[in-house]
């Protein structure tokens, strides 16, 4: 595995990591907060922008589509509700890579968590993202919301959870050149971890490539993913792999 990591990338930012893996290089800048424009200030938390740019090309919706994604991704990480009528912006730079393919996104996620805890600004959790090829057969996900180890926060409050997947469509001839269309959904794990055979999820599925069955097997088109693990914010987040 070739995999490099810096901060402090971008001296003007006060938060920036570039990070590459498997030949999916992304660099990411975070700034502010700033004072927002009349037109983008909300008065009850600060307002979050992300822009994607690739290293050749002109924008295109991939790009739009990942920048969307990264806006609520953030909007979550970071507590907005501390800093009202201001504006926090990203820069996403893809050296190299595809806006539309997880492993790019996965390393994109990586650079926006180390980036972010560079910058001091206060977050409810820390995250890291990983990328896997998976099988219809590997695991299922159900649908349990009623489940009684979902229905108690304060029990699994210091567990990892996945609560967001990125997927895209794999080529069975060239790996490295998944379909564009994708597929984001929510995710939150059961609070036992030694039931590896029947873990219950609750998912909001933004698709409808996904029915919402009490029982739902992956579908096979679903190549790779990117899970990103959600955890109480703690210093050492490497720790939940």
């Amino acid at each position: 595995m070739d995999l490099f990591v810096e901060l402090g990338t971008d001296c003007n930012a006060c938060g920036s990591a570039t990070w590459e893996l498997e030949g999916h290089h992304v660099t990411f800048s975070v700034y502010g907060p700033d004072e927002a424009k009349t037109q983008d200030e909300l008065t009850h938390r600060a307002c979050v922008e992300v822009i994607v740019t690739s290293a050749v090309g002109q924008h295109t919706l991939k790009e739009t589509e990942l920048e969307s994604y990264l806006i609520t991704f953030m909007e979550r990480l970071i507590d907005v509700k501390a800093f009202p009528r201001t504006k926090i912006s990203g820069r996403l730079c893809v050296v190299t890579g595809e806006a539309s393919h997880p492993k790019t996104v996965a390393a994109a996620l990586n650079a926006i968590s180390l980036a972010l805890l560079q910058s001091g600004l206060p977050l409810r959790a820390t995250v890291a993202a990983v990328c896997t090829s998976i099988g219809d057969t590997l695991f299922t996900i159900a649908v349990d919301v009623t489940h009684p180890k979902l229905s108690g926060c304060n029990r699994h409050a210091n567990v990892p959870s996945i609560f967001s997947i990125f997927t895209g469509t794999a080529s069975s001839i060239n790996n490295d050149m998944p379909n564009t269309n994708s597929l984001l959904t929510n995710l939150l794990m059961p609070a036992d971890f030694s039931q590896t055979a029947d873990k219950s999820f609750y998912r909001e599925a933004q698709s409808a490539n996904l029915e919402k069955d009490d029982d739902l097997h992956c579908p096979a088109f679903i190549d790779y993913v990117a899970l990103q693990l959600w955890t109480p914010f703690t210093p050492h987040f490497l720790g939940t792999f």
